[in-house]
């Protein structure tokens, strides 16, 4: 097992994704925009600077709609399937755990409080922690810099490659977690994952308690 775990939060611990699709498919249309193709859904619900590549000219419209769908996570959204399991069995055996994510930090603990792990996780670093963002290896160093210790035994887990790709920048092992049954709604990476594979794949977060 490693020693030190830096997990994505979106799509990876919670189950946040049908929020930010339906959000993003509602700012999208608002500017008179396709938004139908997996590809582009990794990018955007991945990328905290998306408003930018698509040329937004209503922030206002756009903040709106992120502190709608904030409030709907810190409302209805749960822990993905083995989540809490995996942070108890992980936290028992010592290891270092930080949540690294492009969120917005209140929404991020009102979940995790909510579900009764908050006190596990040893370092948070979210969007307003770092001007850069995944995939650059910025927030994972300083994730690791908060926790006190050295890539050496790292592993990055995410749903995107985002994660990956950040964590292969910082020259640590990478899991992606991919659910078919899941994450086939939003993502299609096949052609990612085989082009440039990460260390592991699982597709049950449990089974990262195997590697």
């Amino acid at each position: 097992m490693y020693s030190t775990y830096l997990f994505d939060w979106d799509g990876s611990l919670a189950n946040t994704l049908p929020t930010w699709l339906r959000i993003h498919q509602e700012i999208f249309h608002h500017f008179g925009l396709e938004f139908n193709d997996k590809k582009v859904y990794e990018k955007i619900l991945a990328d905290v600077n998306f408003e930018k590549d698509i040329g937004v000219k209503d922030p206002e419209f756009v903040a709106d709609k992120y502190t709608e769908a904030y409030r709907e996570i810190e409302t209805n959204v749960e822990l993905n399937v083995g989540a809490e399991e995996l942070i108890r069995h992980l936290h028992a055996a010592g290891k270092k755990i930080a949540i690294v994510t492009g969120s917005n930090r209140p929404p991020v603990k009102k979940v995790l409080k909510k579900c009764r792990v908050e006190g596990m996780i040893d370092a948070l670093i979210c969007a307003e922690d770092t001007k850069l963002h995944k995939p650059n290896p910025e927030p994972l160093l300083k994730a690791l810099h908060k926790l006190g210790v050295t890539k050496k035994g790292a592993v990055m887990v995410g749903d995107t490659y985002f994660d990956m790709n950040a964590g292969k920048a910082l020259g640590i092992d990478t899991i992606l977690y991919h659910h078919p049954g899941f994450h086939d709604k939003y993502y299609d990476l096949a052609e990612q994952v085989q082009q440039n594979p990460p260390t592991h794949v699982v597709a049950n977060l449990l089974d990262i308690l195997k590697l």
